[in-house]
This record gives C-alpha cells, sequence and structure tokens, in this order.
C-alpha cells in the first residue's frame, strides 16, 4: 500500500539518506502509446526513492491507485535517469538510473525488474559528483 507524502515531511523522516548533500529531484511526465490511446505516467526520484505514478485520467485521480511503484535504494541515491520512448508500452519500460556510487541501472519500473547494472564492479569509481546524466540513443531498441 503507498501513501503519497509532501515533501517537506518525506525529507524530515528516515527514508532520506544520511548525506551532505541530495540529489537534484527530477519529474518527467510520460505518453505511453497503448492499443486503447495514451495513457500518462509521472517517474520522479526524491532522496534514496524512485517513484513511478499513473496519472491517466486526472478526473478520477485515487491516491491509493495513484502509485504504481516506489523502490527505495538502500545504499545510494538515483541522481538521474532517462526512459527510451521508442519501446515503451503500457506494461514494460526501459529505464536508466544513475546513482550517487557511480553505478546504472537498466529497470523496468512497472514490474521493478532490475534487468542489468553497469559498472557493477565499480571500473570507474564514484566521485562526489557520480552519475551526473544518463540517455538513450534516440531510435534505439535495446541496452
Amino acid at each position: 500500500l503507498y501513501k503519497l507524502e509532501h515533501a517537506s515531511k518525506l525529507a524530515q523522516s528516515s527514508v532520506a539518506p544520511k548525506i551532505s548533500k541530495l540529489p537534484t529531484p527530477k519529474l518527467t511526465l510520460l505518453p505511453i502509446n497503448t492499443a486503447i490511446g495514451v495513457k500518462h505516467k509521472i517517474i520522479y526520484n526524491f532522496a534514496k526513492d524512485l517513484f513511478l505514478l499513473d496519472v491517466s485520467d486526472i478526473q478520477k485521480l485515487d491516491e491509493d491507485k495513484l502509485a504504481l511503484g516506489r523502490h527505495t535504494f538502500k545504499d545510494r541515491c538515483p541522481t538521474c535517469y532517462d526512459v527510451n520512448l521508442f519501446t515503451s508500452s503500457n506494461g514494460s519500460l526501459q529505464l536508466l538510473i544513475g546513482t550517487t556510487d557511480g553505478q546504472v541501472f537498466l529497470v523496468n519500473p512497472v514490474k521493478w525488474d532490475f534487468v542489468k547494472v553497469y559498472n557493477e564492479d565499480y571500473c570507474i569509481e564514484p566521485s562526489e559528483n557520480s552519475i551526473t546524466s544518463v540517455k538513450w540513443v534516440p531510435g534505439s531498441e535495446t541496452d
């Protein structure tokens, strides 16, 4: 069960990581083409959390059904992300997530399947800036 919280309340909770500087939150509205039309989802990050929300029918917005998913990272914060809009569908999204410890994850946030981890062996050492940007090559279907 998910509960929506105001950002100021989350910042004071135990959810916020014990680090000196939190990554800048990012919010993205995604139009997803389906067989019955376009559905809209929102992805955003805050502290150690990454959220996927369904906002397709703003007239029937129900707080209990709004959150499709939330993933809390244990030892890192998501700093940036990008969605492959070329392959997106209602049941699947390809999402790249860059983190504060220098790793990049390929995830399907609809099911929270972690498909692949890049820099798993930390060949590129994490720095104070960590991963600052990830981007899909336009028109690419896979990782």
